[in-house]
């Protein structure tokens, strides 16, 4: 019985110790697989955070992209509303200076037609009065029926008169004016 016994006890303490072999093996077996899940979980880790820094970086960089797109397209705009408003003051300025231009005109004109026609006026009085002569003869009947206009000293005679005689003589008496310019004979004959 101690032989027994003692085989048992051997048998017991050899398994033991190759349970315990067993179980070393084991604990060691499950120590490598927990640090290759713990590198390939830090691996991981590590690719994850390579992959938001990269995407980040993508982000920022498409942001800092369209603030430029933005920033020249305020400059353009800045740009074309600075041109436009140039153009805008520049035929503003054109159109007052045109103003100007017209209104100047408009008084030279109002001022050389008031001289033009005080001028033809006196003109009108010198051409009648050389019509009418030093005499009261039967010039003086036809004068009656004869209108005398000026106009920038263009003398316009029009009307009656007896004879060709009279018509020729009053054109000369009209051209002889000083002042006159030229002298438009409309007299008509007056057949008797």
């Amino acid at each position: 019985m101690k032989l027994f016994l003692s085989t048992i006890i051997a048998t017991s303490l050899v398994a033991v110790g190759c349970n315990k072999q067993e179980q070393a093996s084991n604990e060691q077996s499950f120590k490598q697989e927990e640090n290759s899940i713990k590198k390939s979980a830090k691996a991981a880790k590590d690719d994850i955070e390579d992959q938001a820094r990269a995407r980040k970086e993508q982000v920022e960089a498409q942001a800092k992209a369209a603030e430029a797109q933005v920033a020249a397209q305020k400059a353009k705009l800045k740009a074309e509303s600075a041109k436009a408003s140039s153009q805008v003051e520049a035929n503003s300025q054109r159109i007052q200076d045109a103003g100007n231009a017209g209104a100047k005109i408009d008084n030279q004109t109002g001022s050389d037609q008031s001289n033009s026609s005080t001028a033809d006026q006196s003109l009108t009085e010198k051409v009648r009065t050389a019509l009418k002569g030093e005499s009261a003869d039967a010039n003086s009947e036809s004068l009656k029926n004869i209108t005398v206009t000026v106009a920038n000293g263009v003398v316009t005679l029009k009307g009656t008169v007896k004879s060709d005689t009279d018509k020729t003589q009053f054109e000369q008496k009209a051209k002889s004016v000083s002042g006159v310019s030229q002298v438009d004979n409309q007299l008509k004959v007056k057949a008797e």
